[in-house]
């Protein structure tokens, strides 16, 4: 009887975590590689400044810049895997990330003190805009703020 059951978990589980790693897609074709720009008057509560960030994929690693209006170099550079593990970021706070489909991340951010922030960041269609929905709840049905960035290239 074992020797039936062993094989086929065997196969439950590549597949399972096949199905996991191919949700990342390739760098040279993940759409959150290029630089965005928050959108003055779209997102909710409304945000004003300058604000872009710069998305970019060493590997399995993904790199985050991010620039308010007068900034260079960035005011905050990391790079961490999006594994749905925490990583450390600056500010001492530690972040996950992980992709629910080539067009969709969902992660937790904790900040000092102990407060936890839950989100979800998703690429149109097209391409050309990124929204990051924050959620007061883990479980990410009761939305608290909506931003949303603009490609610029």
């Amino acid at each position: 009887m074992m020797e039936r059951i062993l094989p086929i978990a065997v196969l439950l589980l590549s597949t399972r975590l096949w199905a996991d790693s191919s949700q990342l897609p390739p760098p040279d074709q993940d759409p959150f590689v290029g630089e965005w720009m928050q959108v003055n008057g779209k997102s909710l509560p409304h945000i004003t400044g300058r604000y872009s960030r710069t998305i970019s994929r060493e590997a399995e690693y993904v790199v985050f810049s991010s620039y308010d209006s007068k900034q260079r170099p960035p005011d905050k550079t990391y790079r961490i895997k999006c594994d749905g593990q925490l990583y450390p970021v600056p500010g001492n706070t530690m972040l996950s990330c992980e992709y629910s489909s080539s067009r969709s991340v969902i992660g937790t951010t904790r900040q000092p003190g102990g407060t936890v922030l839950y989100w979800s960041r998703e690429v149109s269609p097209d391409g050309n805009e990124m929204r990051i929905f924050g959620f007061k709840d883990q479980q990410r049905k009761n939305l608290q703020s909506i931003e949303i960035l603009d490609r610029v290239k």
